[in-house]
C-alpha cells in the first residue's frame, strides 16, 4: 500500500498514527532528560536531518489518480472531477502574496494528470477547504471530489501522519531548548544578584552622622 519508510507492512493508517503517538511520547520523555544546550543542539540537528530525508521521500512520492468515480448514482470521469476542482479553485479569493501558489495549482489541474505529489494533493485539499459551497450541484461535486480522492486516502494519511510526527519531534526539542534557556537566564540573574549582595556586604558601612537640633527655650 504505502512506500513510506516509517510505516510497517500491514498497519492501517490508524494503527500507524497510534504507534507514532506512542513513539512521540517516549521521545518527549527522552528529550526532557537533556539538560545542556550542546546536547539539545545536537538533537535538533538530528531532527532536521530526518525532516530533510522525509521531505526528499515526499518529493519522490506520487499518488496514482483514479480514472473515474461513481457518487450517488452519477458517474464522474477524471475530466469531470478536474473540471469541478478548477471551478472551485476559481472561487477562491487571495491576497497578492498567494496568487502564484494558486496559479500553479490551477495550471496543474488544467492538465490531464495521471498522478499527483503529496504536496500537490495537500495544497489542493487545503485550498478546497477554504471554499463555501452553494446549491445542489456544488454540494454533489465536492462530495464526488472527496470520493475521488478516497482511492489515495490511506497513502496520503500515512504520509501526512509521518510528516506531523517528525515536526512534533522537532517541536519537542525546541520546547526543551526554550525551557533550558529560561532556566539558564534565571540562574544567571540569581547569581548576579547574589554576587552584588556579597560585594555590598564587603564594603565598609558608612558612618552614621546625626545632626543635633538646637534646643530653644521659651520664656514664660
Amino acid at each position: 500500500m504505502s512506500k513510506n519508510y516509517l510505516w510497517n507492512e500491514g498497519e492501517t493508517p490508524q494503527q500507524f498514527a497510534e504507534r507514532l503517538q506512542k513513539q512521540l511520547d517516549e521521545y518527549k520523555s527522552q528529550v526532557a532528560n537533556i539538560k545542556t544546550k550542546e546536547g539539545l543542539d545536537d538533537e535538533e540537528k538530528l531532527c532536521n536531518d530526518e525532516l530533510d530525508k522525509y521531505e526528499a521521500y515526499l518529493k519522490e512520492t506520487a499518488y496514482v489518480l483514479a480514472e473515474s468515480v461513481d457518487y450517488d448514482g452519477t458517474h464522474f470521469t477524471k475530466r469531470d472531477i478536474t473540471t469541478a476542482i478548477l471551478y472551485f479553485l476559481n472561487k477562491v479569493e487571495v491576497k497578492w502574496d498567494y496568487t502564484l501558489g494558486l496559479y500553479e495549482l490551477s495550471k496543474l489541474w488544467r492538465n490531464n494528470i495521471e498522478q499527483i505529489t503529496f504536496h500537490q494533493m495537500d495544497s489542493t485539499l487545503r485550498t478546497l477547504d477554504q471554499v463555501q459551497f452553494k446549491g445542489y450541484k456544488e454540494w454533489k461535486d465536492i462530495l464526488a471530489i472527496n470520493e475521488f480522492f478516497k482511492n489515495n486516502n490511506d497513502e496520503f494519511s500515512i504520509d501526512t501522519a509521518g510528516l506531523i510526527y517528525l515536526h512534533q519531534r522537532h517541536n519537542a526539542v525546541m520546547d526543551q531548548q526554550e525551557l533550558i534557556k529560561t532556566i539558564d537566564s534565571h540562574n544567571a540573574e540569581v547569581a548576579a544578584k547574589e554576587k552584588a549582595g556579597i560585594e555590598t556586604e564587603k564594603k565598609p558601612a558608612a558612618k552614621k552622622t546625626t545632626t543635633r537640633k538646637k534646643k530653644t527655650e521659651t520664656a514664660e
